[in-house]
C-alpha cells in the first residue's frame, strides 16, 4: 500500500496535477499476497522424535556375526515419498521378524522418528554371501521376501 500525505503538485506542461492522483494512476495496487507454502523439510523436522530407533531395545536379543540371528539390507540407500523399498533378509534359524523404518534427523535431539513398520514376516535362511577375492567386495544376491508398503510422510 502506498500512502502520500503531501499537498505538492507536479507540473506537466501547463497543467498542475496533484501527486496523489498521479501515484494512483501510475502505480497499480500490489497483488494480494499468496499464502506461502511451508517447506516440507522444515515441517518434517518439527515433528516429535524418538530414541527408539537406537538398538538394543529392552528384552531384545542383538544379532551379531557369530550368532547370525538376523541380517539384512535394503536395495536402496534412500527413497522419496511414494517409492518402494525392498529388503533382503536372512534369519538363522528361520523365524518371524518385523522391519521398523525410521528417518534419522535432529527431531529435537531424539535423533530419529519412526516412519512405519512392517507386518510380521516369516524369514528364511539365505545363502552365504560370496567374497570377491580381487576386490574384497562381499555381495549378497539374496531373494527379496517382500517390499515395504509405499513410504509416506506421517
Amino acid at each position: 500500500m502506498i500512502g502520500i500525505s503531501s499537498s505538492r503538485c507536479i507540473t506537466f506542461g501547463t497543467v498542475l496535477v496533484p501527486v496523489a492522483v498521479v501515484a494512483g494512476l501510475l502505480i497499480a495496487a500490489p497483488p494480494a499476497r499468496a499464502a506461502i507454502s511451508p517447506n516440507p523439510i522444515v515441517l518434517e523436522n518439527q515433528k516429535p522424535g524418538t530414541s527408539a530407533w537406537q538398538l538394543p531395545w529392552a528384552g531384545m536379543r542383538v544379532a551379531d556375526d557369530v550368532g547370525k540371528q538376523i541380517k539384512g539390507y535394503a536395495d536402496a540407500t534412500s527413497v522419496n515419498i511414494g517409492e518402494r523399498l525392498s529388503f533382503k533378509v536372512s534369519v538363522v534359524p528361520a523365524q518371524d521378524y518385523r522391519i521398523h523404518i525410521s528417518r534419522l534427523g535432529y527431531y529435537g535431539g531424539a535423533g530419529g522418528r519412526l516412519i512405519m513398520y512392517s507386518t510380521l514376516r516369516h524369514g528364511t535362511t539365505q545363502p552365504r554371501c560370496p567374497l570377491d577375492l580381487k576386490t574384497g567386495v562381499i555381495e549378497c544376491n539374496w531373494a527379496t521376501p517382500g517390499s515395504s508398503p509405499r513410504s509416506r510422510a506421517g
